[in-house]
């Protein structure tokens, strides 16, 4: 495994392993998701509260594209990494 910290050895990498190119381009793409609960909880709400119970509020899951890593190795859009990503698939 190596170490894979700037855009320089992401290239770097794709020149040594294609397959260790492409598995750092599906971590690149997993790390650019990020998923949040934005359900609304009354200030007092009791987070131990499981479902069924009564006054629970069931998390409302939203995933939002967070491009701060991406961009740090060079894309400058998830469309970029996936096209990136399609170009050294199995």
């Amino acid at each position: 495994m190596r170490i894979v910290q700037t855009a320089h050895d992401l290239e770097a990498l794709k020149a040594v392993s294609r397959d260790d190119y492409r598995l750092q381009l599906e971590r690149l793409l997993g790390a650019s998701v990020v998923r949040s609960n934005v359900a609304e909880y009354p200030e007092d709400y009791d987070h131990s509260l499981q479902p069924g119970d009564a006054g629970y509020i069931a998390p409302h899951w939203q995933d939002h594209d967070d491009l701060a890593v991406i961009r740090r190795f060079g894309f400058a859009s998830r469309d970029e990494l996936i096209s990136a990503l399609a170009s050294v698939a199995i």
